[in-house]
Parts: structure tokens; sequence; C-alpha cells
């Protein structure tokens, strides 16, 4: 029971581990136990303050526990125990302070979400990417075919803002028949409700059947060399309609992986330190939903249309919105419309 109401255990884990966090930047690795620890020790405190019978049972540990602390505790039991929860709640506020400081996406990208176009970091990775794949035309190595994939996967990303759930189940049939197909000239991206999270919502039950745009002239000459001999290259005989193949033992992405995967592409093209990163260092899928969500919300003023934009409602919109913007006063269906096309004038903008 000593263990229980000695705060100093916890302490000196907590102290104990400050170096390593910092050298390794686990602080949530290591501080998420601690916060689960602290918080179970608090219930049991609590139910121990209102049981005066246990406070014979307490004895002195060496180090932790004094023995004129054990008869300050046994004469004033219900104090001893408020004290030692309001430590616990102390430690336990800190620490998931840190924990989840470390994993806050707005955070993360604050900067970015504060512009007038989050998006166009975005579209600032995918060309990064796209330099690199491009760079190398004519060479049909494995490696290259990689950097087409990478180029793809960033581009698309950029236009859709889809969860890994839904990016990982998207495919491709020579016939036109899969997730994306090309119409006129246009590549686009129709995905049914049952392969979008909320197909309950009014969004996503219509599914999605959106344009994807030419990123600054460089996503279709990607897509199109990927689909002609990179997909397959990377299938390795393999045969799979998914979209971006992971490989050729197996060939469709996890969700975990595949958000790994664009962590990964974020972090790379971001190393370049360029203007429309604002400082940040790197963006996963969540940060891309928010900068999606976030644009559209400073153009319309509206979660609604917000949603729309990531094929969602106007609840879980609120969740990605970083309201930020004190201008905000437009609020029209149209200007969603307009947004993709904007995108598109804006990037060859930014290319400049």
């Amino acid at each position: 029971m000593a263990i229980a109401v000695c705060p100093a255990i916890v302490e000196n884990y907590w102290d104990g581990h400050k170096e390593l966090k910092e050298k390794l930047g686990v602080h949530a690795a290591i501080s998420l136990p601690v916060v689960k620890a602290v918080g179970l020790l608090r219930n049991i405190v609590a139910w121990l303050g209102q049981q005066p019978r246990f406070a014979r049972r307490l004895k002195a540990v060496p180090g932790l526990l004094t023995e004129d602390q054990v008869r300050l505790a046994q004469a004033g039991w219900e104090a001893f125990c408020q004290g030692v929860l309001a430590e616990y709640t102390r430690i336990y506020n800190g620490e998931k302070g840190e924990a989840t400081a470390k994993n806050d996406q707005v955070k993360r990208i604050e900067a970015i979400l504060k512009t007038e176009k989050p998006t166009k970091a975005l579209i600032r990775v995918f060309y990064h990417h796209a330099d690199k794949a491009l760079a190398g035309r004519g060479d049909r190595s494995e490696h290259r075919a990689k950097l087409l994939r990478d180029a793809v996967y960033a581009g698309v990303e950029a236009v859709t803002f889809y969860r890994p759930e839904t990016g990982r189940r998207l495919n491709w049939t020579k016939d036109d028949n899969g997730h994306l197909y090309r119409k006129e000239g246009t590549w686009r991206m129709k995905v049914p409700p049952s392969d979008l999270k909320n197909e309950k919502t009014l969004a996503g039950s219509i599914g999605d059947d959106r344009k994807i745009n030419d990123l600054g002239n460089r996503l279709y000459d990607c897509l199109e060399e990927y689909l002609e001999w990179a997909r397959d290259a990377l299938l390795a005989g393999r045969v799979s309609d998914t979209l971006f193949v992971c490989g050729a033992v197996e060939p469709r992405y996890t969700a975990k992986a595949l958000g790994s995967y664009y962590r990964r592409l974020s972090r790379a093209a971001m190393k370049d330190g360029h203007r429309d990163y604002h400082g940040c260092a790197e963006i996963n899928v969540i940060g891309v939903r928010k900068a999606g969500a976030t644009e559209t919300y400073n153009k319309t003023n509206s979660f609604e249309e917000a949603g729309k934009r990531l094929r969602n409602d106007a609840r879980s919109a609120q969740v990605y919105v970083n309201r930020v913007a004190a201008n905000q006063t437009k609020n029209s269906t149209e200007l969603i419309d307009t947004t993709d096309a904007e995108m598109k004038e804006e990037d060859m903008v930014v290319a400049a």
C-alpha cells in the first residue's frame, strides 16, 4: 500500500527519463504509460482516502516513506490521501500534456493551417516527389518506379484528402472500371459509399466522384507513366488491381502502412525548408485533411462545406477545421465547386 501512496516513485521514474526522452524524441512512448499508471493510482488513492481502516497498515519504506510521515498519515488519513491525490494529479497533467503535445497535429502544422491556402504545402510535397520522378524519364528501373509511385500518391492525396483506409482500397483497371478512371482526357476518382468511412452521412452516402487536377502539369505525366509500366514493375508478375502498389509480396498497403508512407513522403520533401511549409517538418494524413477542411472553411465560413470537401458531414468537419481567420464571410456551395479549379490555378503560381 505504501507504493500506492508514494508519488516519489513516479517522480523518480519521470525525472530519470527526461534526458532519455529528449535524446530519443520518444516523449509519447515513455509518457503515455506514466499517464495510464498515474490515472489508475489516482483512483486507488481516492478510494483509500475513504477507508480509514487501512491507515494502520501503512508501513515505512526506506527512501520513500519515513516513520514520521507514516505517523502523520495515520493521524490524518483523509487529508493525507487528498495530498497524495493532488500530487498525482499534478504529475498526470504534466505527463499527459507532454505526451499529447508531441502528437498534436494542429500544433505540428499550425503555421500552415494559419495561412490562406494550407493546401499549398500539400501541393509542394507533391512537386518535390514529382520533380524527382520526372527527372529520370527513360529510366525504367525499380527505383524510378517507386519514385513515380511516391509522386502519384502525394498528388492524389493533395487533391482528395482521403483517409488511409480509403486510400488503400483505391484500384485501377485498364478498362476504366476501377476507382480511378479517365473521361474525356481528364482523370477522375469515383469512390462508392462503402469505401468511405462515413457512408451513412449525407455526403458519404452519395460516394465521391471528383476530378483529379493536373497539379502543375505534372500529376498526369507521373500518373500515366506509373500506370503504363511502373505499377506493373512493382507488382513483379503479381495480379492485383490496387492503385498504390506496396510490393510484390503483398501488393495492397494496410491503412497503417499507407498513413506512415505519406508521413515519410512529407518529411522527405519538407527537409528543403520551402517557404510553403512555414517551418513545419512533416504532415500526416490527419494534417492533410485538416488542411483541406480549414482552407474550405476559410473560403465559405461553413462547416457543412468543409465537410463536403472531405466527403463528410458538418459535425465531423469541426474536428478538422482549424479556425483562425476572422474575415470569413462568404458562404456559398458554388465556392466548393470552384475550389479545385482555384487549386490548379494557384499551383501554377506556386511552381514559379
